[in-house]
C-alpha cells in the first residue's frame, strides 16, 4: 500500500463512522422503546410540534403505568396528558386515549368522557375503551358501533374517482377517493374505520349526491376484539343480541388465530352478560 492509499483509510473510515451515527440517531429517535427520564418524558408530551415526540413519550408513559412507576401513578405527568386530549394531530389523540386507559387510579376520566365527543371515530373508540378499563360504561354506544357495519357516505355531490374495489382492507382516515363537483371541487373521501369493503354503492366515474352511500364496510378483526374485551367489561343484556350476530361479518381479512380470537372474546363476553341477568 502506497503511502498516498494509507492516508485515504481514516478519511474513509471516518466517513463509515459518521454514517453509522446518523442511523444510529435516527433510529434512536423514531425508536419508541428508547426509555426516557423524567425531564426528557415531560418534554415530549409537551412536544406540541414533533408528533413523533409525543407519542414516543405516550409509549413510555404507558410502560410506566404497566410497571407500577411510583412517579407516574402519583401524576408527575397528569397534566400533560390531559392536555393531549384537545391536541390538533388526530394520530396523537387516538394514542393519548389509549395511553389513560392505561393509568390505574381514574384520573383521566373526565378527559375520556370529553374524548368520547371528538370529530375523529378511533380517538372515540380508544376513550370507549380506555373508560371500560376504568368500568366505566359511557362508551358503550361506540363500542357497539365498532361491532357494526357502517355505510361510507359521500361528503359532497359529483363525480367519484376511486381504485377501491369490494374486499379490499382499509385503514382508518385512508383516502377511499375523489368526488369532483360540477365547478371542478375536488373533495377527499376518507374512511371512517379499519376494516374492509363488503359492498360498493357507487364505483368510480358515478355520479353521487352529497349523504348517499358510497360503500358498506365492516370492522377488521383487531378492532372487533378490542370491542369485545370492552363490552365484556362493561357490558349489558342489551349486547347479548349483538354479540350473537356478529358471524354475519364474515371478515375476509382476518387470519385463522384472528378468528379465533374473536370467538374466544365474543364466548366470554356472551358468559359474562348472562351472568348480569
Amino acid at each position: 500500500m502506497t503511502s498516498r492509499q494509507q492516508g485515504r483509510v481514516p478519511v474513509l473510515l471516518l466517513a463509515v463512522v459518521a454514517t453509522l451515527a446518523l442511523i444510529f440517531l435516527a433510529f434512536r429517535s423514531s425508536w419508541f422503546g428508547v426509555p426516557l427520564d423524567d425531564e426528557e418524558l415531560a418534554r415530549a408530551l409537551r412536544s406540541e410540534g414533533d408528533a413523533q415526540s409525543v407519542q414516543h413519550g405516550l409509549e413510555q408513559l404507558v410502560a410506566r403505568f404497566t410497571r407500577g412507576d411510583s412517579v407516574a401513578e402519583a401524576g408527575r405527568f397528569a397534566e400533560a396528558l390531559d392536555a393531549l386530549a384537545t391536541h390538533a394531530l388526530l394520530e396523537v389523540r387516538r394514542v393519548a386515549a389509549w395511553a389513560m386507559g392505561h393509568e390505574k387510579k381514574g384520573r383521566h376520566v373526565p378527559s375520556l368522557l370529553r374524548m368520547l365527543k371528538d370529530q375523529d371515530r378511533g380517538t372515540r373508540l380508544n376513550a370507549a375503551l380506555a373508560l371500560s378499563n376504568h368500568s366505566r360504561a359511557e362508551g358503550l354506544p361506540e363500542l357497539r358501533e365498532a361491532l357494526q357495519a357502517v355505510h361510507l357516505l359521500a361528503p359532497a355531490t359529483g363525480t367519484l374517482e376511486t381504485r377501491i374495489k369490494a374486499g379490499e382492507a382499509l385503514s382508518l382516515g385512508r383516502d377511499y377517493g375523489t368526488i369532483t363537483s360540477k365547478d371542478g371541487l375536488v373533495t377527499p373521501v376518507r374512511t371512517s374505520l379499519n376494516g374492509w369493503v363488503r359492498t360498493m354503492h357507487a364505483h368510480s366515474g358515478a355520479e353521487v349526491a352529497s349523504g348517499t352511500p358510497l360503500a358498506e364496510l365492516l370492522p377488521d378483526a383487531a378492532t372487533l376484539a378490542n370491542a369485545l374485551l370492552g363490552i365484556e367489561l362493561v357490558g349489558t343484556v342489551a349486547e347479548i343480541e349483538l354479540l350473537e350476530g356478529l358471524d354475519a361479518l364474515g371478515d375476509v381479512s382476518a387470519s385463522a388465530e384472528m378468528k379465533a380470537r374473536i370467538a374466544r372474546a365474543r364466548a366470554a363476553a356472551a358468559l359474562r352478560l348472562v351472568a348480569r341477568r
